[in-house]
């Protein structure tokens, strides 16, 4: 009988803990940006996938469109890159935010100083949006995710001013667009590439129970108590 309470007491803090940590949910886009759509005929398609894991129990309850906490994966042509490993929290592990700057004293004429700064700043960031239904459940094809870095670089110049340069590199998806943008830019020149592609497929996974499975662990219990009623009376 001992052995019959502490498994039903087992199996009671198992359903327990499955309930209370049961609130990570995955969103899953797969898409393909095809390069003949901008005069690239011998560039062949990407695919791309993009996951995003976040616990939805930290979202509002209503319906609406919601910032949501969690982790973002890019696969390009089926190979994840450690550099698009990334979190809302703390970007992408390929990159770092920060920024340093130096400073320099320029003697322009004698006894006459400027000062002269050198500024370097990195951003990364990751943002996962989820729309949430009047029900309770995710409309992925109304969500997206994107993740992006970016490095700039600024040199004071004695007779040019503040020069800078840098660039920049983005992923996203939104609804059933996908896009893959790259930037760069120096004093006299811009440069944009951009590639926007389409949804294939999408999918939401969650380690919420459903609601018979619950059912079922708790029918369970049921009858282990009602046997060791039985046997005890």
């Amino acid at each position: 009988m001992r052995i019959l309470k502490r498994l039903a007491l087992g199996l009671a803090g198992l359903c327990a803990a499955t309930a209370a940590n049961a609130a990570i949910t995955t969103f899953t886009w797969d898409g393909v940006i095809d390069f003949s759509d901008y005069s690239l005929p011998d560039t062949p398609p990407s695919s791309f996938r993009i996951v995003a894991s976040f616990d939805s129990a930290l979202l509002p309850a209503g319906e609406g469109f919601h910032g949501a906490v969690g982790s973002l994966l890019v696969y390009v042509d089926g190979a994840a890159s450690p550099a698009w490993n990334c979190s809302t929290a703390s970007g992408c592990a390929g990159y770092s935010n920060n920024s340093s700057s130096t400073s320099t004293d320029y003697e322009y004429a004698p006894g006459q100083f400027i000062t002269l700064n050198h500024t370097i700043t990195n951003v990364t960031s990751t943002t996962i949006g989820v729309w949430r239904n009047a029900d309770g459940s995710f409309d992925i094809s109304r969500s997206g995710a994107s993740a992006l870095w970016s490095t700039d670089e600024c040199q004071d110049s004695v007779f040019a001013g503040t020069l800078c340069h840098g660039s920049s590199h983005a992923v996203g998806v939104q609804g059933s667009d996908i896009s893959d943008e790259i930037h760069s830019y120096a004093p006299y020149s811009t440069d944009w590439a951009v590639a926007y592609g389409h949804v294939t497929s999408n999918s939401v996974t969650s380690v919420v129970p459903e609601p018979d499975a619950l059912a079922a662990m708790l029918g369970g219990l049921s009858l282990i108590g009602w046997s060791l009623r039985r046997r005890r009376g």
